[in-house]
């Protein structure tokens, strides 16, 4: 065409009309209405919090407090920045001001290999944190072997991110325990011979959770599909987890009072 138009949307008008036009054309199906598929099933393992990481808890949780109390958090990226720090303290890992990552136990690792000791068949772990799934696959990998398990992340090469599908999808192949980043892995991928699915530490997006949930169940599978959140009870934990499966856009609710309170959760053991 010898002539290009750049359009650029302004805004939204008649959506009312548009609706109603198209509504004589199209309909919607739930994937539950169009696909025989087994039942999900959902559940919590509940940890601890070290004495370490109580205390480091706590004082982030003050430092937190004190920047809400002063304005300096009225967004929703604000305020997520903070719990993403009292979630990476959770799984064992906290970066300094200067970018210095810092590592220390947590009982959150010891909670995952105790549910995969628990499961006879292939698994998938998902968490938003690379030093997680590192950590998982080296544990995993030292416990059942070099080939059992395989971590598919950003760093991940196309070549390889092909194999590990592949080799995870052969019910032959000894890679049992699929280890990767929601963000990353949970769009697209077919993962049908896992039927537990563990989330070790969970993003905060709502679409996120969701397209990395049927990354098991969808056509293929032929088992039941069992969801495990890993918790520290009466931490953030349980309000990301208690609004991800309620399909809340967590963005949405961690503003005003409600964020406040989000922030002052004491762990209850």
């Amino acid at each position: 065409f010898p002539y290009t138009t750049l359009f650029r949307s302004v805004g939204y008008k008649n959506l009312d009309e548009l609706t109603n036009r198209l509504d004589r054309f199209s309909y919607r199906v739930l994937k539950k209405e169009c696909l025989d598929l087994p039942e999900k099933t959902y559940t919590a393992r509940f940890i601890s919090l070290t004495p370490e990481q109580r205390k480091m808890y706590e004082n982030i949780q003050q430092e937190a407090l004190t920047m809400f109390d002063n304005g300096e958090m009225v967004t929703a990226p604000a305020v997520i920045t903070q719990l993403l720090r009292l979630q990476q303290l959770m799984s064992g890992h906290l970066k300094t001001d200067d970018g210095t990552l810092m590592t220390f136990p947590t009982k959150r690792m010891d909670a995952l290999e105790e549910i995969l000791e628990e499961h006879d068949g292939k698994a998938i772990v998902w968490s938003r944190f690379r030093h997680d799934i590192k950590a998982i696959v080296a544990l995993l990998q030292k416990k059942y072997g070099k080939d059992a398990a395989a971590g598919y992340f950003g760093d991940t090469g196309d070549d390889e991110r092909n194999r590990i599908v592949q080799d995870f999808q052969n019910p032959n192949h000894p890679l049992k325990f699929f280890v990767g980043n929601p963000s990353t892995a949970g769009y697209g991928l077919t993962l049908t011979e896992a039927n537990l699915v563990v989330y070790y530490a969970n993003d905060f997006n709502l679409e996120t959770r969701i397209q990395s949930e049927d990354r098991a169940h969808r056509i293929g599978q032929k088992n039941p599909v069992t969801y495990v959140d890993l918790i520290c009870e009466g931490t953030i934990d349980e309000r990301i987890v208690k609004a991800l499966r309620a399909k809340i856009v967590i963005g949405a609710k961690v503003l005003g009072e409600e964020a406040r309170e989000w922030l002052t959760l004491k762990p209850t053991r």
